[in-house]
């Protein structure tokens, strides 16, 4: 691979290149052994490629770093030719992805702009399924691969989660969220199932799941696993931990450290390990709350006198704080102190609301803004 002294020379351009972008001198020698390989190009023509590509990416707002991982990465990128790559970024732009997008695109799978051939067919398939335009590019941009996948392919997919008992219209909602779920195999798919069936899933259940939960197949056997403990910890049985990630996508979506950072929060808020439990079991959506939002929200019931009423009654840290503040602003204008007497006022549904005062939550907060605003 080294033959002469001008190889030598180059040799150490690139691995001066190489170094600035984070790439080690051993996966230096490695990338070009497999580039020398699969396209029998000397070190010069090497280097130079490298230099062309690392200009062009720098060109498009990608950091150093970045450049050196998609590098390391992906070899076939050293192949591409300019010309290819500012043709395809042309496109992509005509589709309606803004430069922002497309580097980031390119970040998460360096090879988009290779995908010219299939790109139109891709995206005009989705379009014809009911997806806007927007929607499509929303979906690219979280996994750019998309657009590598023929019209056949996703069909396939397509009738692969619809043989699960998931409805046309119930799957296309699916992939909109987690778009990822299309490029995953058969294999890969079937895999995923048995290892939710080998933790404690039904497998009539699995099917339901999908519905409202298909970011669960994102996560690993183990990474589940950790999550049905954590919940372990604090009382739930494994079923009862398995039906409450089961329906609560936002909860699953948390990481077990920020779950644990949660209830930290909320026994700091004078919840007791059983309190916790009940919490988390009967109004999961309390601990997808930022601790700087339950906090927040303690803090001003407690400056009303109802602590006491929050620690017995949680369910109230769901409503939104600009509004119990917008509701306390006008009862108080009405000479209606809050208090543990009558707090209900304060949390009483938006009907009953209107029905006793005649103001709908959005003119109560809309008045208090603009009191606020004075």
């Amino acid at each position: 691979m080294i033959t002469n002294d001008l190889d030598n020379v180059y040799l150490k351009k690139l691995l001066e290149l190489f170094n600035s972008l984070g790439i080690s001198k051993d996966k230096c020698m490695n990338l070009l052994e497999a580039f020398n390989k699969r396209y029998s190009y000397n070190v010069e023509t090497f280097y130079k490629k490298n230099v062309e590509l690392v200009n062009y990416l720098s060109e498009l707002g990608i950091e150093k770093v970045e450049i050196g991982h998609i590098i390391s990465r992906f070899i076939p990128v050293f192949s591409y030719k300019l010309d290819l790559l500012n043709s395809n970024l042309k496109h992509l732009l005509s589709l309606g992805f803004s430069k922002e997008d497309i580097k980031k695109m390119i970040i998460l799978a360096p090879n988009v702009l290779a995908f010219k051939n299939k790109v139109d067919e891709s995206f005009n398939y989705f379009l014809s399924l009911g997806y806007t335009k927007e929607e499509v590019i929303g979906m690219v941009k979280k996994s750019p691969a998309l657009l590598s996948r023929s019209s056949n392919y996703i069909k396939n997919r397509l009738d692969l989660y619809k043989s699960f008992g998931m409805s046309e219209e119930d799957a296309l909602k699916v992939f909109k969220r987690t778009p990822t779920l299309l490029l995953f195999t058969n294999d890969t798919l079937y895999n995923k199932i048995n290892d939710l069936i080998d933790i404690g899933f039904k497998r009539e259940a699995i099917y339901s799941i999908l519905r409202i939960n298909p970011a669960i197949l994102g996560y690993t056997k183990e990474s589940i696993i950790e999550r049905i403990n954590l919940l372990s910890e604090l009382g739930f049985t494994k079923e009862e931990a398995i039906r409450l990630y089961s329906h609560q996508r936002t909860l699953f979506s948390m990481s077990p450290d920020k779950i644990k950072e949660k209830i930290k929060t909320i026994k700091e808020c004078d919840y007791q390990d059983d309190n916790v439990k009940d919490i988390i079991k009967r109004y999961p959506g309390i601990v997808t709350l930022s601790s700087e939002s339950i906090k927040e929200k303690l803090s001003f019931y407690s400056s009303l006198g109802l602590h006491s009423i929050l620690v017995r009654e949680p369910k109230h840290l769901m409503q939104s704080l600009t509004l119990s503040k917008a509701r306390n602003s006008f009862l108080e204008a009405k000479g209606l102190k809050v208090n543990e007497s009558n707090y209900r006022r304060l949390f009483m549904g938006e009907k009953v609301f209107v029905k006793q005062f005649n103001k709908t939550n959005e003119e109560v907060v809309e008045e208090y803004s603009l009191k606020l605003k004075r």
